[in-house]
């Protein structure tokens, strides 16, 4: 052996751990050089996640039974590299833009996350109208006034009158109580293939349905006799909403209630028969029917 390989076998065994522990770092930076982007979406992503599970989680109160999935969020380093429009199940969020990340998943979950299907029957000035509704009842949950009015402001100057159509419906309870449902058994029936005539169609009858005075009431386990008193203190006409075992009781509570200041709407008033009998059809966690039944209440005092 040379002198030269012995020299550089005893400088290799002299200084081994100050080569190894050199080389490791070299490339753990190599590794993050070429992996910083895809840190910084990381580390961005995790930052904003408590945000994000908190606005799921509001809004899961404010359309129950509706929501399909949570969005994936992807993290994009450029802004104007953010995609115009979502595709369902995904939010684009700027990497280190902060001060856009409330404002952006407040206009997305309610896009992103629900109504995949039953948005088809909703013409555009309806629909847009909805997601801008959603967007601002989820800004107040939140406490976000200052931008729940941008949402509201929005609308009401685009399209004022389907904006107070739909937030009558939802503020009368009859936007989950009934329509979405409707929406749900006319998609089963057209097999997901809506035509022009179907929204327009349905469109009608939401904008009828906010015009009609009444608040929903969904009968459920308490006795007749709690739901007669609490009707008697409404202002407007009601609908009874029961599903199942509970029709039986929705008869006998409007029964009493025709006793009492109340009558049946006629179905001329209504374009529908009265009581309305169908079936409530539930999407999650998994599909199930169940039998329905609405009367419709007006009241004559």
């Amino acid at each position: 052996m040379t002198t030269a390989s012995q020299l550089f076998l005893e400088f290799i065994k002299e200084f081994f751990i100050e080569i190894l522990a050199s080389g490791v770092i070299f490339i753990i930076i190599t590794i993050i050089y070429f992996a910083r982007d895809r840190i910084r979406k990381w580390y961005f992503l995790r930052k904003i996640k408590p945000i994000y599970k908190r606005m799921m989680s509001n809004y899961e109160k404010i359309l129950p039974g509706y929501i399909e999935l949570k969005p994936r969020l992807k993290a994009i380093l450029k802004e104007k590299d953010l995609p115009k429009e979502c595709p369902f199940g995904y939010i684009f969020v700027p990497s280190g833009r902060e001060e856009l990340i409330y404002r952006i998943l407040l206009t997305y979950i309610p896009i992103s996350s629900s109504l995949k299907r039953i948005r088809l029957l909703f013409d555009e000035p309806l629909r847009k109208c909805l997601f801008d509704y959603l967007s601002y009842r989820l800004s107040l949950e939140l406490g976000m006034e200052d931008i729940a009015v941008k949402f509201r402001d929005a609308a009401m100057r685009d399209h004022p009158e389907d904006y107070k159509v739909i937030e009558r419906l939802y503020e009368d309870g009859k936007l989950t109580g009934i329509l979405l449902n409707e929406a749900i058994v006319r998609l089963k029936k057209a097999r997901g293939k809506i035509s022009i005539s179907d929204v327009e169609e349905f469109s009608t009858l939401a904008r009828k349905l906010a015009e009609i005075d009444v608040k929903l009431i969904r009968i459920g386990p308490e006795s007749d006799q709690y739901y007669i008193e609490r009707i008697l203190k409404e202002k407007q006409g009601v609908v009874l909403l029961a599903r199942g075992k509970n029709i039986e009781k929705a008869i006998k509570v409007a029964t009493q209630l025709c006793e009492r200041d109340f009558e049946f709407f006629s179905q001329d008033e209504l374009g529908f028969s009265n009581p309305e009998i169908g079936s409530w059809i539930f999407l999650y966690p998994k599909e199930r029917t169940v039998p329905l039944m609405r009367i419709w209440l007006k009241r004559t005092k």
